[in-house]
């Protein structure tokens, strides 16, 4: 199997960033790259929550379907266990450390095409570019929700609800 692994500090709590990570329900709001998603099966106990994401042609494969089991293992851990896929195997893991004011973010993946060693290499450039925008856009994401949290929190301190003048 491949691996490919990224950091990137974001400047929010580490509770924050799981919440957002955990909400796989707006994964095609924040991602082109997935058509739609469908939660399949919900296991609040495990923390699981099982997807299926409808994704955009790929290996010669239209209309793949993708579908992943994500278990909020602990408030710092993710990991993504894909069920169906294109690929042999793929399978994700999110950390999150608190580290000064923010959070340093680890996600990794294992990947095997199934198609040998030859076009798991060749991917291996693509799967790096696709992890980049997947975290870029969840940065964008990320501060675009956390930045209505404080501006709630003030409201409320001050007496106003939200939505009052």
């Amino acid at each position: 199997m491949k691996h490919a692994s990224l950091q990137k500090h974001l400047r929010h709590a580490p509770h924050d960033i799981y919440d957002l990570i955990m909400d796989v329900g707006s994964y095609p709001a924040i991602y082109p790259m997935v058509k739609t998603a469908r939660i399949t099966a919900i296991n609040l106990a495990t923390r699981d929550v099982e997807m299926e994401f409808n994704l955009p042609a790929v290996l010669g494969i239209s209309n793949p379907v993708q579908v992943s089991r994500v278990t909020g293992v602990t408030p710092t851990d993710i990991h993504v266990m894909t069920l169906k896929s294109p690929l042999k195997a793929l399978d994700m893991h999110w950390q999150l450390a608190a580290q000064g004011v923010g959070t340093l973010l680890t996600f990794n993946m294992a990947y095997e095409t199934g198609r040998g060693f030859l076009v798991d290499s060749f991917l291996q450039a693509a799967i790096n570019n696709i992890m980049h925008d997947t975290l870029q856009r969840f940065e964008v994401h990320a501060a675009r929700v956390l930045a209505v949290k404080p501006a709630l929190a003030a409201s409320r301190k001050k007496g106003h609800s939200p939505g009052s003048p």
